[in-house]
């Protein structure tokens, strides 16, 4: 067996190749009426995960998926666990789908109503500053 500092490994019946990870990780935060909101982003090559809480409490209550299709001018959206009847989680990423042109796994976090709109705002902010993570 080689070593990982020569980037392979050989056997008599396989080779395995060390390479990067395609995944890139971005976080940031900003302050929602004195309350601090964290943002954490997996891209992967087709997709995205965006995962929004509070700096206080950080849960992972939410999990949806929005995406494209050939079908329809809007993207479709289900969500795989937390509050169905909330549709916050949803309407995000169909806005974020269409927006960045990729599936989008979105996990919002935020419970407090009058606060998603700015959290809306430091995202596309964000997005806007940094495309290159999104």
């Amino acid at each position: 067996m080689g070593s990982p500092i020569n980037n392979c490994i050989n056997s008599s019946s396989y080779t395995l190749e060390y390479c990067d990870s395609s995944f890139k990780t971005h976080e940031f935060a900003g302050t929602v009426f004195d309350t601090q909101v964290n943002f954490k982003v997996l891209k992967m090559d087709n997709s995205i995960f965006i995962w929004i809480g509070l700096f206080s409490k950080e849960i992972f209550g939410d999990l949806c998926l929005a995406m494209s299709t050939r079908f329809q001018s809007t993207p479709i959206s289900t969500q795989f666990f937390g509050e169905f009847t909330d549709i916050v989680s949803p309407t995000l990423a169909k806005k974020l789908a269409k927006r960045l042109g990729k599936q989008v796994f979105l996990s919002c976090n935020i419970t407090d109503n009058i606060m998603l709109p700015e959290v809306e705002k430091l995202l596309c902010e964000e997005i806007n500053k940094n495309p290159h993570y999104f």
